[in-house]
């Protein structure tokens, strides 16, 4: 007999009725809920304390001519669309064929120096290097073409894309090329491989990133 029925009990004198209350069902619920609710607090708290997640940290060093990427994502989910803001998860890392690009393109400029907008995401979890040219476990080949236009001041190039996936899987990873695939994950210049913790995606959930790189002039 639950509570209820007790009340009813205590007032009337006998039960005139019995009332079943499923609190399992309710208790399920109510920890559902809380997981979402702290899932997102946790989120929260990471973008707003840079000190204990150090990809948050600031990349311009005074007295330098200095290149940074930064990469921003949300995750909506395809089962009841919600939308979570992870904000800020990469600092990490524009490339050395980017660089080398740059200077080619001072040199003699081609049609391709404006077309850095391909995303691309991937599952391998191998931290960035400067070296390479590729994402290391790129999903699928398509690359998604993004927007192109300046950030929050003039010294930031933005491109955003949305990649919709067609499976689950675990993205850790993310990369911005100045070409389409055709025959090759190498297939064009790769700017920036960004690293993150994984985003647990399963089919038509969407990943929006937005990929910023900042040019900072020297002081």
């Amino acid at each position: 007999m639950n509570y209820l029925n007790e009340l009813i009990k205590a007032k009337y004198g006998r039960v005139r009725f019995f009332i079943k209350v499923d609190t399992a069902y309710y208790f399920k619920k109510f920890l559902t809920r809380l997981s979402r609710k702290l899932e997102d607090n946790l989120i929260k708290f990471m973008r707003n304390h840079p000190e204990i997640y150090p990809r948050s940290q600031p990349f311009a060093t005074v007295g330098e001519s200095t290149f940074g990427g930064g990469l921003y994502l949300k995750h909506t989910r395809a089962k009841d669309g919600k939308t979570i803001d992870y904000g800020i998860v990469s600092r990490a890392k524009v490339t050395a064929e980017f660089v080398n690009e740059m200077v080619d393109q001072l040199v003699a400029e081609s049609s391709t120096w404006g077309d850095y907008k391909y995303h691309i995401s991937g599952t391998d979890a191998t931290a960035e290097a400067n070296t390479h040219t590729s994402l290391l476990g790129a999903i699928g080949t398509a690359r998604v073409s993004g927007s192109q236009t300046e950030g929050a001041s003039a010294n930031i190039y933005r491109s955003v894309a949305t990649i919709t996936y067609a499976a689950s899987a675990a993205v850790t990873e993310h990369g911005v090329f100045n070409a389409a695939y055709t025959s090759s994950q190498a297939d064009g210049v790769l700017l920036d491989r960004s690293m993150f913790s994984a985003v647990n995606v399963v089919s038509a959930d969407t990943i929006a990133f937005t990929y910023e790189l900042t040019a900072t002039a020297e002081a």
